[in-house]
């Protein structure tokens, strides 16, 4: 990683902030990249719309600093220190470190989230079987 990739993100995300909470007349603008829009207080779900694409864009610009941070001040110091030295060696072990913590964080949110919106419980509860029976005899 650059150190440019860290200061861009950070700059781009310091102004988005900036502008949202300095300057309450910008807010129903810069909601749009904070927030989820087009709310729906009769049902309480969200639907989906064209402003979307600026909470997108946010998240974007911060998994981006995210990743940049966390193999520049992270991974790679972490892996000076075990004895990694090569450029290509150092980069391999950031990346791979940056996809274990991102995957691991990622896949365990994946599955929380679907066993609730899956509940196993309910499902046995309601006499459905998750496994079938082997006819034995």
């Amino acid at each position: 990683m650059e150190l440019a990739t860290v200061g861009f993100s950070a700059i781009i995300l310091a102004f988005m902030h900036g502008c949202h909470y300095l300057a309450p007349q910008l807010r129903p603008t810069t909601r749009k990249l904070l927030e989820v829009c087009y709310y729906n207080p009769a049902t309480g779900n969200y639907g989906k719309g064209p402003d979307d694409i600026y909470l997108v864009f946010y998240w974007i610009v911060m998994f981006t600093f995210l990743r940049a941070t966390a193999v520049d001040y992270i991974f790679m110091p972490f892996a000076r220190r075990g004895g990694i030295s090569a450029k290509k060696d150092l980069v391999r072990f950031a990346e791979q470190a940056w996809l274990l913590v991102y995957y691991s964080i990622f896949w365990t949110l994946g599955m929380v989230c679907s066993l609730d919106v899956f509940n196993i419980g309910r499902l046995a509860n309601r006499g459905i079987a998750l496994v079938q029976p082997a006819n034995v005899g």
